[in-house]
């Protein structure tokens, strides 16, 4: 149910509700606590800070990432652990932190486990993004190509995202 409750509170989150996602991850938390399901508290922890940020709610955002992965290292599950830095990163770079944005990128890739090409993707994407914010603008482009290309052999949903901000970047 946790689970069905973390893919409501996506579909309310891409139709701007965020009310209504946040009370989905709300419900979801409480689940998972009564069960113990770790993995499933950091998912939600991870995806509730997404929530936050893109509400512009900050402090909250970056609380339940740093609880997410603070989480996800007690569980050992390098997947969760790099995807939280990279949700960290973001986090980071709206607020113009960019030090801390590289920071967390670059944690990520220690973290990625082996054969997983969509993190080793995001995190590139991560890293163009903070070489752009730092007018690296050739770096941005190349580290966003590499992005880009293996995001969209694989079908990835984050493809597009990664393509429009490329078509941004002009060296």
């Amino acid at each position: 149910m946790s689970f069905l409750l973390a893919y409501l509170r996506y579909a309310a989150a891409q139709m701007g509700d965020f009310v209504q996602a946040e009370a989905y991850f709300q419900e979801g938390l409480t689940l998972a606590r009564q069960i113990e399901h770790r993995e499933a508290i950091c998912g939600l922890f991870i995806n509730l800070g997404i929530a936050k940020r893109e509400q512009g709610n900050f402090a909250q955002a970056e609380a339940c990432l740093q609880e997410g992965l603070t989480l996800a290292h007690q569980l050992e599950r390098l997947e969760m652990t790099s995807y939280a830095l990279y949700e960290y990163g973001n986090l980071c770079l709206n607020q113009q932190q960019i030090e801390r944005a590289e920071a967390s990128y670059r944690e990520m890739l220690t973290f990625i486990p082996e054969g997983s090409h969509d993190h080793t993707a995001l995190a590139h994407f991560g890293l163009a993004r903070v070489a752009s914010a730092q007018g690296e603008l050739r770096q941005a482009q190349s580290l966003g190509k590499q992005s880009v290309t293996t995001l969209e052999a694989m079908g990835h949903r984050a493809a597009k995202e990664v393509g429009d901000w490329l078509k941004t970047i002009t060296p």
